[in-house]
């Protein structure tokens, strides 16, 4: 059973406690607007991001209610990159990020073909150069026509940049079985609080959906450096075909929501009222 306890109220009579488990949105672009960089729902709007490697750009741009990502030439990856950054470190939520997919087309070659969906610090292209930086990638490739490397394979990375290192910590390789373009999407969603993560897929054109999950100091950092040190992060999705140009990731929605973990203490604003509900458990 829960109770609800009431710690504060401040400037009038009236006391309202704060409801359990309610989800705060931060962001929630349906791409239905016909504009990328503007949102009319939660959380503001969305930038084209690349790491400028090939002959040719790649677009982004939203129409038909969809984000719209292609790759261009190369080595080219092209991306979304929210214009807003959130602050993710208070350790009393747990946070939920899910990239609703509608579709990914890839264009089959020798090199990997890979979605990234991202939490970064950085307002610029995350991949290359030596600024500073970090950012929680979540990584997930297909089948390349020979088969090597990472082929058929997701992970999840944390990564701190600077310009005198790069260190990387990385969960052990998921075995997708195979993967490959997937028509009618997928959802992937991370979720995450102050002791680990998941990421998890349904509906990947996979043998195996996505099933990650696994606890920061395993990882090799912790929830502090990650979300709080490093500073508030920007939620971004990316599209790579290596060497070829033309792969597309359609996205039909992107939302980040806050849920106060049981146990904690949350905070309800109404006008001039703040009233501070602790939330505890009977055996």
């Amino acid at each position: 059973m829960t109770n609800h306890k009431l710690l504060l109220a401040a400037g009038v009579g009236l006391l309202v406690a704060a409801q359990p488990g309610t989800a705060d949105t931060l962001l929630d672009d349906h791409f239905s607007n016909s504009d990328l960089g503007t949102n009319p729902d939660t959380g503001g709007g969305f930038v084209y991001q690349s790491n400028g490697a090939g002959n040719t750009e790649g677009s982004a741009a939203e129409a038909g209610s969809l984000a719209q990502i292609v790759d261009g030439t190369e080595a080219n990856t092209a991306g979304i990159r929210s214009s807003s950054a959130f602050d993710l470190s208070d350790s009393g939520l747990t946070y939920t990020v899910t990239w609703e997919v509608d579709s990914w087309d890839m264009v089959p070659n020798a090199n990997p073909e890979r979605v990234f969906f991202t939490l970064q610090t950085n307002d610029s292209w995350v991949f290359a150069g030596d600024a500073e930086e970090s950012r929680i990638v979540l990584a997930i490739t297909a089948s390349n026509t020979d088969g090597s490397g990472e082929s058929n394979t997701a992970s999840l990375r944390y990564q701190n940049r600077s310009a005198s290192s790069n260190t990387n910590f990385f969960t052990d390789l998921f075995d997708l079985g195979s993967v490959t373009d997937d028509p009618d999407g997928f959802t992937a969603t991370l979720t995450f609080d102050a002791t680990g993560f998941s990421f998890t897929t349904t509906g990947l054109d996979a043998t195996n959906q996505v099933n990650i999950s696994d606890t920061w100091a395993d990882l090799g950092t912790d929830f502090a450096t990650a979300f709080g040190t490093d500073g508030s992060v920007h939620v971004a999705a990316y599209v790579q075909d290596g060497g070829t140009s033309g792969g597309e990731l359609d996205i039909d929605r992107i939302t980040l929501t806050a849920v106060p973990e049981p146990g904690s203490l949350a905070l309800v604003g109404l006008g001039g009222l703040l009233v501070a509900a602790h939330r505890r458990r009977k055996a």
